[in-house]
């Protein structure tokens, strides 16, 4: 039997454009305005061998006393200060978090002293070396991934994810951008070159 990872997505610090505070705030069952794609896409990264299991903080409580072998964080910069709580709390219970996501791509200095292992980048041309490092115990402290062909991109585990409480799904078609909107940072991760996925995937 494989390890076990618990992936957290976690609420962000304040209402944004991603969030459905509103819901909750009204008295309807809380509610993510988007489902996430990057758990679902990590999750179906893992060994078929591995336990994995999902939680999307905005509609989900953290389980802090998870069993679970690693403990995988990921989320944007506006959530980082939950972020931070979170992997505080289960580094002080002696698990080993990781730490990837665009926060973590793009502010490795900031992310690094609150994890034991950071990920930036994309995760699919390194994903076999990585877990392969976590089942033998023997991982690095920092991965870097790629800017990889997306055919090589694994369909999302959304059989994890909390589909029910999500208003809109994701369906992602390609990564990169060639626009240079000064609002945005995904050509500073994602790179300016657009890559799709094949039309089947």
């Amino acid at each position: 039997m494989g390890k076990s990872i618990y992936l957290i997505n976690p609420g962000a610090d304040f209402p944004t454009y991603f969030g459905a505070e509103v819901y909750g705030a009204i008295g309807y069952a809380r509610t993510a305005s988007i489902a996430d794609l990057a758990l679902p896409t990590i999750a179906a990264m893992a060994p078929s061998d591995w336990h994995v299991s999902l939680c999307e903080e905005s509609v989900q409580n953290v389980d802090f006393n998870s069993d679970a072998d690693f403990i995988g964080l990921t989320g944007k910069v506006t959530q980082w200060a939950r972020m931070e709580k979170i992997a505080a709390e289960f580094r002080k219970r002696g698990k080993v978090v990781i730490i990837g996501g665009p926060f973590a791509s793009l502010s490795p200095e900031i992310v690094r002293p609150h994890c034991d292992i950071l990920v930036a980048g994309e995760m699919e041309d390194i994903a076999p070396g990585f877990f392969a490092d976590l089942d033998q115990g023997h991982w690095q402290s920092e991965y870097v991934g790629t800017k990889p062909d997306l055919k090589d991109s694994p369909i999302p585990r959304w059989d994890l994810y909390p589909n029910a409480q999500a208003l809109t799904a994701t369906v992602q078609t390609s990564r990169g951008c060639p626009f240079e909107c000064e609002f945005c940072d995904v050509i500073q991760y994602l790179g300016r070159k657009q890559r799709h996925k094949p039309i089947d995937q």
